[in-house]
């Protein structure tokens, strides 16, 4: 029992004492109370920055994903347009209409944007103002940026050879071709692009016209080197070689057989004009044409081409030109005399022949006219203007005869520049006719002056017919009245040369 009684109280006791446990003293409570104002204040100091964030803080925009970038053209030659990307903005500012006047207002600078490979880098620099920043609490990470280039397209290297056809016109050895490109040429550079080359290139063939079986047709493109870029091609060569085949055989016909070329004027003034006197059925159907027509002057050669002919009767008798063009040399033709070493001694003896035969001709002529001039033959005027005594009127005229005839001095005229005078030029020669009275036993001497206007030579070594001649018996008394009257007072419009004899 008491056993029982000592237990009980021990556990009455142990109640007591935990209980008192539970009990808080001041102390503990004191301390409750500081960790509860604690806890408060840095709530409070948490809401305050959160405050001062959402009303003051600036947001940091990173803009280097925030462009669009457009190239032109291919890689090593492209060119970039730069612009910031509205939507890409919004996402990183959160705010479209932020981002629409951000656009509006940043002005970009862009440096290195042409002539671009994979692998350069754009540099972009960002200016704004920096009320818009504040105002709008914006905050930029970097004002400069570089952009990577990449995935620019690679140009195309184009083998024309591997795409070119030739059209061909005309029989072996003598065929033409045109160039034509392969469709499938559309398959490699795009339908567009294709279309564009087919107006843009233009085609040479270097020996066309001699295109032969086996032989190899040279070609040469011409194309805008700036189209190729804009278009990403380059071509292995502009000049290529396609073999020729296919051609039939023709027979060779001689079109020059039947021309006929005449000849006028005056070198180095003359003037050819060319036509067709053939009788065959297709060589009469060919037109030529010169090179020169006029102006031409002795020892040029002319080329002559065979332009224009009947080429449906051509292939239907597989008729080739054996040539289209051949070479006509003007020669033996009158070219006028412009200086005094062209009057070689073969020629002066033509002319001292010539000047006087007409000298004597003039002379001889019967006049009986009562006045004075050139209506006078040279007995008449050696009656009026000499000391000549005849018998009378009647028998002077038996009375002098023609004893010598000499050409006593020669002068080449060629015309002065400014000159308007009709002829090129002139050679005149003075011939003394000495005249002997039979009734006195006399020698009475009259100057008669012979003229050639546009006086002209041929290669040959002989005087043309081209001249035209004036004589006179006028002013022959003496040579130098003669020379004073048709050779002096042509200076201010000749030059005058004396010719040696």
């Amino acid at each position: 029992m008491d056993k029982e009684k000592e237990k009980k109280q021990e556990q009455n006791v142990e109640q007591i004492n935990t209980k008192s446990e539970n009990v808080p003293t001041k102390k503990k409570r004191t301390g409750l109370l500081i960790g509860i104002i604690g806890g408060s204040v840095a709530l409070l100091l948490i809401a305050i920055i959160l405050i001062y964030f959402l009303i003051f803080a600036k947001k940091t925009i990173d803009l280097s994903e925030c462009f669009k970038v457009e190239y032109n053209g291919y890689n090593g030659y492209a060119t970039a347009n730069v612009s910031l990307d509205q939507d890409k903005l919004k996402d990183k500012i959160k705010d479209s209409s932020v981002a629409k006047n951000f656009v509006k207002k940043a002005e970009l600078e862009v440096d290195n944007y042409t002539g671009l490979s994979n692998g350069d880098e754009i540099k972009v620099k960002v200016s704004i103002s920096n009320s818009f920043l504040e105002s709008n609490k914006l905050k930029l990470k970097e004002t400069k940026i570089k952009i990577p280039v990449t995935e620019l397209e690679d140009f195309e290297n184009l083998d024309l050879s591997k795409y070119v056809k030739l059209k061909y016109t005309g029989f072996n050895k003598h065929a033409t071709a045109e160039v034509e490109i392969d469709q499938s040429l559309e398959d490699v550079i795009r339908k567009d692009a294709y279309k564009n080359f087919i107006k843009q290139a233009k085609f040479t063939v270097t020996n066309n016209g001699s295109l032969e079986n086996d032989k190899d047709a040279e070609i040469t493109v011409n194309i805008s080197n700036s189209w190729l870029t804009q278009n990403g091609i380059t071509l292995t060569s502009n000049t290529f070689k396609v073999k020729v085949s296919g051609l039939e055989e023709g027979s060779e016909i001689d079109v020059f057989t039947g021309m006929k070329v005449a000849i006028s004027g005056m070198s180095p003034n003359l003037s050819i004009s060319i036509t067709n006197e053939s009788t065959d059925e297709f060589i009469k159907t060919v037109k030529f044409t010169a090179s020169k027509t006029s102006g031409i002057s002795n020892g040029e050669t002319i080329k002559i081409e065979a332009t224009n002919w009947d080429k449906n009767m051509a292939n239907e008798k597989k008729y080739v030109l054996k040539s289209t063009t051949t070479e006509y040399k003007i020669e033996n033709q009158a070219a006028y005399v412009s200086k005094t070493s062209e009057i070689t001694d073969a020629i002066k003896t033509q002319i001292k022949t010539s000047f006087i035969e007409k000298a004597k001709s003039k002379a001889a002529e019967t006049r009986w006219y009562s006045g004075e001039g050139d209506n006078q033959d040279a007995k008449h005027q050696i009656r009026n203007n000499t000391d000549y005594k005849y018998v009378t009127t009647e028998n002077y005229d038996q009375d002098l005869q023609l004893e010598n005839s000499e050409l006593v001095s020669l002068y080449l005229l060629t015309k002065k520049d400014n000159s308007s005078s009709g002829a090129t030029n002139q050679v005149i020669g003075i011939v003394k006719m000495s005249y002997k009275s039979t009734s006195s036993g006399a020698t009475y001497n009259w100057y008669i002056t012979v003229k050639a206007s546009n006086f002209s030579t041929k290669t040959d070594g002989t005087i043309s017919d081209n001249a035209v001649y004036q004589v006179s018996t006028e002013s022959g008394k003496d040579q130098e009245s003669a020379y004073q009257e048709w050779i002096n007072g042509e200076k201010d419009s000749y030059n005058v040369e004396n010719i040696a004899l």
